[in-house]
C-alpha cells in the first residue's frame, strides 16, 4: 500500500511528466528531466510507474480525463455544447501537443490504441444520447465514427500546419457534424432526433462563416462569340 508521501511523490512526477510531454515527443524526453523537475530520486519513475512508457501511458490517461472532465461541465443548448466541446478538443490539441497525436493518430501500440478506441467509442455513445435520447442505428454509429475520425485528422493536420485560423477550423468541424447528422437522417428513416438536436439543426444549419454566399446569376452566352455553323469547315 502506498503511503501519503508516496502518493504525493507519484502525483508530483505525473504532473511534471504532463508538463514535459505536453511539448515534447516520447523519444525526446528523459527520465532524468522529469525527476530533476521535482527533486525526486532517479529510480522513482520506475518505482511508481514501472518504466518511462508506463509513465507516458498515465500521462495519456490523465490528458483524456482532463478532456472528459471539462466536457462534462458543459451546459446550455445543444449547439452551444457542440461548439464548446470542439473548443475543448482544440484546447487539448494546442496545450498538449506532445501527447495529442498519440490520442488521435493510428499507432501500433496496443495499449495506446485501446485508449484511443475507448475514447472514441465513449464519445460516439455520448453523441448518440445527445442526438436521439436512445440507442444508435448502424447508420448513425457509422456516420458519427467517421465524423470523429475526420475531426481528429483535421485537428492533427492543423497542429502540424497551422495556416488556417482556430476559428476557421472550429467552424469547419461544427459544419461537418451538422452535415454528418443530416446525411445520416436522410439516409436512415429509423433515426429519430431528439427535439433539442432537431431544433439545433434547424436554427444552426451551418456556422455563419460557412454558409454559401449567393451565387451570381448564370451568364447568358454571347451570340457574337458563338461559332457560325455556316462558316464551319466540313471534313471530307
Amino acid at each position: 500500500m502506498v503511503n501519503r508521501r508516496g502518493q504525493a511523490s507519484r502525483a508530483a512526477l505525473l504532473a511534471a511528466a504532463m508538463d514535459v510531454f505536453a511539448v515534447k515527443r516520447f523519444e525526446e524526453v528523459s527520465l532524468a528531466e522529469i525527476t530533476r523537475a521535482v527533486g525526486a530520486a532517479a529510480g522513482s519513475v520506475n518505482y511508481h510507474f514501472g518504466s518511462k512508457r508506463g509513465l507516458y501511458l498515465e500521462v495519456l490517461a490523465a490528458s483524456s480525463a482532463l478532456f472528459w472532465g471539462r466536457l462534462g461541465q458543459l451546459t446550455g443548448p445543444a449547439e452551444e455544447r457542440l461548439v464548446g466541446g470542439i473548443e475543448i478538443f482544440l484546447d487539448l490539441a494546442e496545450q498538449q501537443s506532445g501527447p495529442f497525436p498519440a490520442l488521435v493518430v493510428n499507432t501500433p501500440d496496443e495499449e495506446i490504441r485501446a485508449l484511443k478506441e475507448r475514447n472514441r467509442d465513449t464519445l460516439v455513445t455520448v453523441l448518440v444520447a445527445e442526438l436521439t435520447g436512445s440507442g444508435p442505428t448502424p447508420v448513425l454509429r457509422a456516420a458519427l465514427t467517421g465524423c470523429l475520425a475526420f475531426i481528429e485528422g483535421t485537428v492533427a493536420h492543423w497542429i502540424r500546419n497551422p495556416q488556417a485560423s482556430r476559428t476557421q477550423i472550429r467552424d469547419l468541424l461544427v459544419a461537418q457534424v451538422h452535415a454528418t447528422v443530416l446525411s445520416a437522417v436522410q439516409l436512415d428513416p429509423e433515426i429519430a432526433l431528439s427535439p433539442g438536436a432537431a431544433q439545433a439543426l434547424i436554427e444552426h444549419p451551418a456556422p455563419p462563416q460557412c454558409r454559401a454566399a449567393a451565387l451570381p446569376p448564370a451568364r447568358e452566352p454571347d451570340p457574337a462569340q458563338e461559332p457560325d455553323p455556316a462558316q464551319e469547315e466540313v471534313s471530307p
